[in-house]
């Protein structure tokens, strides 16, 4: 049966670095692993506003987008299939920009789907650097990405509340071969 793993946070966390470096490193381990990239830069492609900027429309458009590849993943064959961001980035995002009354129903749905259909581990990814580079794309303000890492930890610290097997990592601090010894240790629990 599939591990699935998803690797969340706000930007500048490492999030791609470390998939590469662990999809890389199960892969010399002899696992089959998929990847899962996020649809904000698919969103931002077809001209969705993000970041501060953001509408309940891009929002629900990453929602569909994430759910449609998610789902289609969970057929797969892989041993591990490694989310960059997942479903559960559109409740964070939505709750740290948009007003309750759009934000509340989008989040309820995304708890629902997870109570069917749960992620085996949540790597919930800690900020190591103080400013994040301007990417022209997301919000590099620092009162915003600090309202961002607020509501990711908050989420975080919600989702374990509710049962699930979220793990905060550091980019820098913690290595990829001991993030592959987690996650082979989950498989090992499973079969």
């Amino acid at each position: 049966m599939v591990c699935k793993v998803v690797f969340t946070g706000a930007q500048g966390t490492g999030k791609d670095t470390t998939i590469a470096g662990v999809w890389h490193e199960l892969k010399m381990r002899g696992y089959d692993v998929d990847v899962v990239n996020e649809m904000a830069k698919d969103a931002w492609y077809r001209g969705f506003k993000l970041g501060k900027d953001t509408t309940i429309a891009s929002q629900l458009y990453m929602l569909g987008k994430q759910l449609m590849v998610e789902s289609y993943h969970t057929k797969s064959p892989a041993d591990f299939i490694l989310y960059n961001r997942s479903m559960l980035d559109c409740v964070v995002v939505s709750r740290a920009i948009l007003p309750t009354e759009q934000s509340l129903p989008l989040a309820d749905a995304i708890m629902m789907l997870l109570r069917i259909n749960p992620y085996d581990i949540i790597f919930q990814m800690e900020p190591f650097q103080d400013v994040v580079p301007d990417d022209k794309v997301r919000d590099s303000n620092p009162q915003s990405v600090e309202r961002f890492r607020r509501a990711f930890t908050e989420f975080g610290e919600q989702l374990k509340s509710f049962g699930h097997n979220v793990i905060t990592i550091n980019a820098r601090k913690d290595s990829i071969e001991s993030i592959c010894d987690m996650l082979e240790q989950q498989l090992e629990s499973r079969t």
